[in-house]
């Protein structure tokens, strides 16, 4: 029955009757294995003509959501060990296909059962490490991308926030945060060169417990405002810290990490759609010994590209307590990743810690990876700096509903909690807090807000 579903599943949605040249654009499909028309999991659905892309759900489904498409960009769908599928986007929607089939090339994937003295798992790990810090892009980029923040005290939920904007690398020499414009407090550390940019909003109001939680935190005026920070770079930054600090690590880099700071050994193997996964354990090595982030680290075999990192730790978010915490937290993170032009990209983050008898839980999932031709000027970077900690709250129904968005595994009882709190229905509150800065600025702020709103106005038309 699911893969009849998932078979037929296909809609391309127009904000029209006719497809035309430069028109919004909803791009939804599934890539399913000829000829057992098996859903694909992460293969790479890219827009050539734009440069953007995404990656194939456990189900095979995409979405990619555009500003505009050109009919006569190009449809490029990729597997590994398959045909690869490619097709104008006008051709596509003629075409009339329930799904998109990739042919498999013949090569015959063996069941291997792979034991710890099979090969060295070392150098294995050095290869891994090798790639990734050769490979990944170093120079901006930009996501659209989706932010869902969450808290409960004693089980009840006290906050609910989520947004659809921009997921930024600012690159090598630049950085988000409030110091990322102040000229005083603009001293570059390299974890904090990787935030979110808020576009469609939903805020909703928080309980009293939530508030008190807020003892926590120290950040500059949030807290006489009865606001809590926004948490979307929180996870960004995050993954900036794994990768300079974390396994990771090049040893080219300041802070331990990578072969130098951590310790491997096999845990298990898996194979997705007949591709061989290696799950690594990671723990610190002798010469890191105070560090605490243990976890695992799913690696494809044939091409040491990494799926996925699940990793415990306090240690790893110890630097954010300066601005964030006053004491460490035990916190989960859990990264997955997607790959454009053999450079790999962050496709989601997630962050959760427990403290006091709260549960706070942070995800940032990109929807389209633009993986070319974007760049930021300098006063630009100082502008939506300012605006990631304190954005001005949108909300337009339609537009939000154009991304389907799927709701949140616990949204009836979300809506129950939250609906107690002041007797409004969460989406009134969504409404409600429409409309007004999330904290009302400083006169002297106001010049690069305005600003970084007129630069986020423009981001929409790199998608």
């Amino acid at each position: 029955m699911i893969k009849s579903f998932f078979l037929f599943l296909f809609l391309f949605i127009m904000t029209g009757n006719a497809v035309c040249s430069q028109t919004p654009a909803i791009i939804e499909g599934v890539v399913v294995s000829k000829p057992d028309n098996i859903p694909l999991n992460h293969a790479t659905v890219a827009i050539k003509g734009k440069s953007v892309g995404t990656t194939t759900n456990s189900d095979g489904f995409f979405s990619i959501s555009l500003h505009e498409v050109d009919p006569y960009d190009t449809l490029y769908v990729s597997y590994l060990g398959h045909e690869p599928y490619k097709l104008s986007v006008r051709a596509f929607i003629e075409t009339g296909e329930k799904a998109i089939e990739l042919e498999e090339t013949g090569f015959a994937f063996s069941e291997v059962t792979v034991k710890p003295s099979d090969f060295n798992l070392n150098e294995f790990m050095e290869e891994v490490i090798r790639e990734y810090n050769r490979k990944r892009r170093r120079n901006h980029h930009i996501a659209l991308s989706h932010y869902r923040e969450k808290a409960t005290f004693e089980g009840t939920y006290m906050m609910f926030n989520e947004s659809v904007g921009y997921s930024v690398y600012m690159g090598e020499t630049q950085s988000f945060g409030y110091g990322a414009y102040l000229k005083e407090r603009d001293r570059f550390h390299p974890v904090t060169n990787y935030g979110f940019i808020y576009e469609n909003t939903r805020i909703s109001d928080v309980g009293y417990e939530w508030e008190q939680h807020g003892d926590n935190y120290l950040n500059w005026r949030l807290s006489d405002q009865n606001r809590q920070p926004l948490g979307g770079n929180i996870p960004l930054i995050a993954f900036r810290f794994f990768e300079i600090r974390g396994p990771l690590g090049s040893d080219v880099e300041k802070d331990i990490g990578g072969l130098s700071g951590f310790r491997y050994r096999l845990d298990s193997t898996y194979y997705l759609n007949n591709q061989l996964v290696y799950r690594i354990h990671f723990s610190p090595g002798i010469l890191n010994l105070k560090k605490k982030e243990r976890g695992t680290m799913d690696v494809f075999a044939d091409n040491y590209r990494i799926l996925r990192v699940d990793c415990y730790s306090s240690d790893l978010f110890s630097g954010l307590k300066s601005f964030l915490f006053e004491e460490d937290v035990d916190g989960e993170i859990s990264f997955e990743f997607q790959y454009f032009d053999e450079r790999p990209y962050l496709s989601s983050a997630l962050f959760n810690y427990g403290n006091n008898g709260c549960f706070h839980e942070i995800k940032i999932s990109v929807l389209v990876q633009k993986f070319d031709e974007f760049e930021f000027e300098l006063k630009e970077y100082q502008s939506i700096g300012a605006y990631a900690n304190n954005p001005f709250i949108v909300y337009e129904t339609k537009k939000w509903q154009s991304y389907r968005i799927p709701e949140d595994k616990d949204v009836e009882k979300i809506k129950d909690d939250l609906g107690s709190i002041g007797g409004k229905d969460i989406y009134k509150q969504f409404h409600d807090n429409s409309g007004d800065w999330y904290v009302a600025p400083e006169a002297n702020e106001l010049p690069l807000l305005e600003k970084a709103q007129s630069v986020i106005n423009n981001l929409k038309s790199f998608f």
